[in-house]
C-alpha cells in the first residue's frame, strides 16, 4: 500500500468553536482534535498566532510531538481577546524531519580569563588624590612669630584701646559695575561638540571724584567721575552645539560701597589711619586666633582692606579646621573674598573629605570653575568609596560631565568588587543600563566583561536578552564574543520543517468595555455580529433575533455574513439575544442596555434610516417559508418585492398582518430605536432555512439588495 504523503498524514479539527461573544476579561479555552493519519510514527509541529488576542500553547506543541500511527492528541489553545470586533487565530502545521549534523559554535564560557580581569582591574580610568590624611597634615595653631598670644579678655581690652584712637573720618562711596556677558540664544543643529569656551566679561568701573578746592576762597568745584573700561575671559568647559544662529548679551549691573578716607581736612594729633587700625586688628586677630578661633574671625572682619581680610582668613583657614571647623566655614562663606575664596573652599572641601563626604561636596559646589570643581568631588568620592560607599554614589551625580560620572562609578565598582560584592554588582547593572544609549562601546564592553567576572558569563548573556534594542543585543554579542566565549565542535540535530497546512479561525470579542449587559448575553450563549461591535456597518440592515432555540444559529449568520462580504464588500449586522426568562424586568435592561450601546449608536454612521429585521425562527414545513408581519409600513411591501425578486417557485412568502405584526420583541424595540432613524419589522423563517445555507444566504442578500 503507498505511504501517505504528509500533506494528508495529518487532520486537524476545532471541536468547541464558541457561539457566544468572547470578552477580554477571561481566557477561553479551544480544543482541537489532531490524528496522524500516517502508517508511521511522525512528527509534527504547531504554529498557533494571533495579533488581535493573547494566546497560550503548550511549548511541546510548538517545538513538535511525536504521533503514533493512527494517534490522536487534543491541543488545548487559551485565548483572550484584546480588541473590539473580529479578533482571529492562525495555526500552521509543520511536518519535521529530523537530521543530524557536527557544528563548530561558539559556546559561553564558565568563567572569565584572569589575565582580562586582570587587565581591567590595572587599567585605571580617573586619576584621584586620597584625601583620608589630609585634615591630620593640617596645623593646629598659626604661629605667632613676635606678636604676643592673647585670651580672649585680654584681646577685648586691646579692642577697646582701639576703638577709643579717634580715626581719621572716612567716607563711602559708590563703585557701579556693569558686567556684560555673551551667551547663546538659539541653536539651529543638534549636534553636540565639546569645546573651551572663552566668555567674555565687560567690567566697566564709575569712580567718584573728590571736588577740587579753591585755596583761596574754599570753594568747591565737582569733577566727573572716572570711568575705567577693561575685558576679561573666562575659560569654560561645556558641550554646545555646533551651529550657533544669534548670539545676545545680558547685561547686569553691580554696585559695591568703597571707603575712602577724608584727605580734604588735616589730621589731629592721636588720630590713625585706616591701614594703622587694619594692623592693629590683625596683630589681635592673630594674637587670639589659637585661643578662641571664632573671636578672632570676628575681629578679621573689622578689617577694612579685602586684601589685609583675605590675607588673615587664609593664614586662619587650614588650622581653624582643626581647631572650630563650623566657624571657619561660616566665616569663609559669609565673607565676600572674590575669586580668592575659592582656594579657601577647597581646603575645607578636603578637610571634610573623609568625615562628612556630603557636607565636603555642597562646599565644593560653591566652586565657580568647573574642571576644578570636579577634581574636588572626584577626590572626595574616592576619598569616601569605602569608607562611606553610598554617600559616594550618589555624590556622583554632583559632577558636571555624563562621561566622568560613568568612569568614576566603574572604578569605584572595581574597588568595592573585593569588600562588597552585592554592591559592586548592583552598581554595575545600573551603570550598564545607564551608557547603553550612548556611543561609549569601549566602556560598556569593559562593564560586562567585568560583571561576567563578578557573576559568570551566562548571566551577561542572559541580561543582554532582556534590552530592547536589538542593535544594541548584536552589538554587544559580537563585542564581547572573544571575552567570553569559546569555539567547540558539537553534535546537533536538525529539524527540517515542511509546511503542511494554514488554517484561519474567527471570533467576535470585546476587550475593554465589558459591561453586566454583555457578561449576561455571554451567559445566554448571544453573539454580536463584529460591524456592529467596531462601529463600521457597511449597510442599513440590521437583523435582531432576540428568542432562544435548542440549537447554535451562530455559526449560520456568521456564514452569511463572512461570504456576502467576500463577495460584495458588503454585510448586515446582527444581534442574537437568546432570551431564557420571556424578557423579565432585570433581563429587559439588559437587552437595552445592548440595544444602546450597539445599535442605537450606529445611527451617526449610516445616512439611511436602518432597517430593524425582528427575525424569529419556526419548525419545519414541507416547503422553506418565509412570514412578513404587516404592520402598515410601506417597508413590509418593500421587502415582499426583494424577496419575491430574488427567490423563485422553491419557498413560499407570505405576509401575516395579524399573528407576524407585533409581539412583545416588537414593542420593546419600538421604545429603544425610534422612527425616524429606525424602521422595524418582523420575519419569520422556517428551520428549512437553517439547513440549507444556500437559502439562508440568499434571504439576506434579497433584503441587503
Amino acid at each position: 500500500m503507498a505511504k501517505k504523503s504528509p500533506s494528508d498524514s495529518i487532520s486537524i479539527e476545532l471541536l468547541n468553536y464558541p457561539q457566544s461573544l468572547l470578552l477580554g476579561n477571561q481566557d477561553y479555552e479551544l480544543s482541537f482534535s489532531v490524528k496522524n493519519n500516517s502508517e508511521s510514527i511522525e512528527s509534527y509541529a504547531f504554529n498557533f498566532t494571533s495579533t488581535t488576542s493573547d494566546i497560550s500553547v503548550d511549548k511541546s506543541y510548538i517545538k513538535g510531538v511525536s504521533f503514533n500511527s493512527g494517534e490522536s492528541k487534543i491541543v488545548p489553545v487559551k485565548i483572550r481577546p484584546k480588541i473590539e470586533g473580529l479578533t482571529e487565530l492562525n495555526v500552521i502545521i509543520y511536518y519535521q524531519k529530523k537530521i543530524e549534523f557536527k557544528s563548530m559554535d561558539w559556546k559561553i564560557k564558565k568563567n572569565v580569563e584572569k589575565s582580562i580581569v586582570s587587565k581591567i582591574i590595572g587599567k585605571t580610568q580617573v586619576n584621584f588624590d586620597d584625601l583620608k590624611g589630609y585634615k591630620k597634615k593640617l596645623p593646629k595653631s598659626i604661629s605667632l612669630g613676635d606678636i604676643p598670644s592673647l585670651s580672649k579678655s585680654k584681646a577685648k581690652k586691646e579692642l577697646d584701646k582701639i576703638k577709643s584712637v579717634p580715626s581719621i573720618k572716612v567716607h563711602t562711596r559708590e563703585i557701579e559695575r556693569k558686567i556684560i556677558t555673551q551667551v547663546p540664544k538659539t541653536i539651529t543643529k543638534q549636534v553636540p561638540e565639546k569645546i573651551i569656551k572663552k566668555i567674555p566679561r565687560v567690567i566697566e568701573e564709575i569712580i567718584p571724584q573728590e571736588p577740587l578746592v579753591n585755596a583761596i576762597n574754599g570753594k568747591k568745584f565737582e569733577r566727573p567721575p572716572l570711568k575705567t573700561t577693561k575685558t576679561v575671559y573666562e575659560s569654560i568647559e561645556e558641550t554646545v552645539m555646533k551651529t550657533v544662529t544669534e548670539t545676545v548679551y545680558e547685561e547686569k549691573i553691580e554696585t559695591k560701597i568703597d571707603i575712602v578716607e577724608d584727605t580734604t581736612l588735616p589730621s589731629k594729633k592721636g588720630e590713625i589711619t585706616l591701614k594703622q587700625k587694619d594692623e592693629t586688628l590683625s596683630r589681635i586677630a592673630k594674637g587670639v586666633f589659637n585661643q578662641d578661633p571664632q573671636y578672632a574671625f570676628a575681629i578679621v572682619k573689622m578689617i577694612s582692606d579685602p586684601n589685609k581680610r583675605y590675607t588673615n582668613i587664609s593664614q586662619f583657614v587650614p588650622p581653624g579646621i582643626r581647631l572650630d571647623s563650623k566657624t571657619t566655614i561660616e566665616a569663609v562663606m559669609g565673607l565676600d573674598l572674590g575669586p580668592q575664596k575659592e582656594a579657601l573652599i577647597e581646603i575645607i572641601a578636603n578637610s571634610l573629605a573623609a568625615e562628612k563626604p556630603d557636607e565636603a561636596a555642597m562646599i565644593a559646589l560653591n566652586i565657580d570653575n568647573i574642571a576644578k570643581r570636579d577634581e574636588i568631588i572626584t577626590n572626595i568620592i574616592f576619598t569616601a568609596a569605602y569608607l562611606k560607599p553610598q554617600i559616594a554614589s550618589n555624590l556622583i551625580y554632583q559632577l558636571s560631565k555624563k562621561e566622568l560620572q560613568h568612569q568614576i562609578l566603574f572604578e569605584l565598582v572595581k574597588g568595592w568588587a573585593h569588600k562588597d560584592k552585592k554592591r559592586a554588582i548592583e552598581s554595575l547593572k545600573s551603570l550598564i543600563s545607564n551608557i547603553l544609549s550612548e556611543s561609549n562601546i569601549e566602556l560598556i564592553k569593559t562593564c560586562m566583561i567585568f560583571l561576567a567576572y563578578l557573576t559568570d558569563p551566562q548571566s551577561v548573556y542572559d541580561l543582554i536578552d532582556g534590552f530592547r534594542s536589538k542593535d544594541d543585543k548584536s552589538l554587544l554579542v559580537e563585542q564581547l564574543q572573544e571575552y567570553l566565549k569559546v569555539k567547540v565542535q558539537t553534535k546537533k540535530i536538525k529539524l527540517e520543517s515542511q509546511e503542511l497546512s494554514k488554517l484561519y479561525f474567527t471570533f467576535t470579542a470585546i476587550s475593554k468595555k465589558i459591561t453586566p449587559a454583555l457578561n449576561y448575553l455571554v451567559e445566554l450563549k448571544g453573539n454580536i455580529s463584529s460591524n456592529l461591535i467596531e462601529g463600521n456597518i457597511s449597510s442599513n440592515i440590521i437583523v435582531i433575533c432576540p428568542f432562544k432555540f435548542n440549537f447554535p444559529i451562530f455559526m449560520n449568520f456568521q456564514s452569511c455574513y463572512v461570504e456576502l462580504l467576500q463577495e460584495t464588500q458588503k454585510t448586515f449586522g446582527f444581534l442574537l439575544f437568546p432570551s431564557k426568562e420571556n424578557y423579565s424586568e432585570e433581563e429587559l435592561k439588559h437587552f437595552h442596555n445592548i440595544l444602546n450601546n450597539f445599535i442605537k449608536n450606529q445611527t451617526n454612521q449610516h445616512p439611511s434610516p436602518f432597517v430593524i429585521i425582528n427575525l424569529d425562527l419556526i419548525p419545519y414545513f414541507s416547503k422553506p417559508t418565509i412570514f412578513l408581519g404587516d404592520n402598515g409600513d410601506p417597508l413590509i411591501k418593500d421587502i415582499h418585492s426583494k424577496l419575491k425578486g430574488n427567490f423563485t417557485n422553491e419557498i413560499n412568502l407570505m405576509i401575516n398582518n395579524s399573528f407576524f405584526s407585533q409581539g412583545k420583541s416588537f414593542i420593546e424595540l419600538q421604545n429603544i430605536l425610534k422612527e425616524p432613524n429606525f424602521r422595524i419589522c418582523n420575519i419569520v423563517l422556517t428551520y428549512n432555512f437553517l439547513n440549507d445555507i444556500g437559502l439562508l444566504k440568499t434571504f439576506f442578500k434579497a433584503i441587503l439588495s
